[in-house]
């Protein structure tokens, strides 16, 4: 299967760059998606094509972004997040200090953007 990350990654003792395509055992399968990695080209044994699964997801994005001003109170209408590696240092802390996201003594950009990510996720 295909795979690439959005950080820095070790594989069968390699430094793999961030985003950079690389071939996987089928059977990491589990463990590379545990560790964050975006599947390219899915294992054999996977019943759906993985870009079918990924065009669902975004066409049900679509659909709840859509609905914006329409939805009811409770549902999740926030505006989608930015592309974190696309951004500035200083657009990342902005960005976390509006969130009330912890970044002190971070100053790498992949450890900000961890921080950021988790604290999404945390629902901080």
């Amino acid at each position: 299967m295909k795979v690439l990350f959005n950080h820095i990654v070790k594989y069968n003792g390699i430094f793999r760059a961030p985003h950079t395509p690389f071939e996987a055992d089928d059977s990491d399968y589990d463990m590379l998606v545990k560790e964050g990695a975006v599947i390219l080209e899915g294992p054999k044994w996977c019943e759906e094509p993985v870009n079918s699964l990924i065009k669902d997801e975004q066409e049900n994005e679509d659909e709840q972004n859509n609905k914006g001003e329409q939805g009811t109170k409770g549902e999740n209408n926030s505006p989608k997040v930015p592309d974190l590696y696309n951004m500035k240092i200083s657009e990342l802390r902005a960005y976390a200090k509006e969130r009330n996201i912890n970044l002190a003594g971070l100053e790498r950009k992949v450890d900000i953007i961890e921080a950021i990510r988790e604290g999404l996720m945390s629902g901080n």
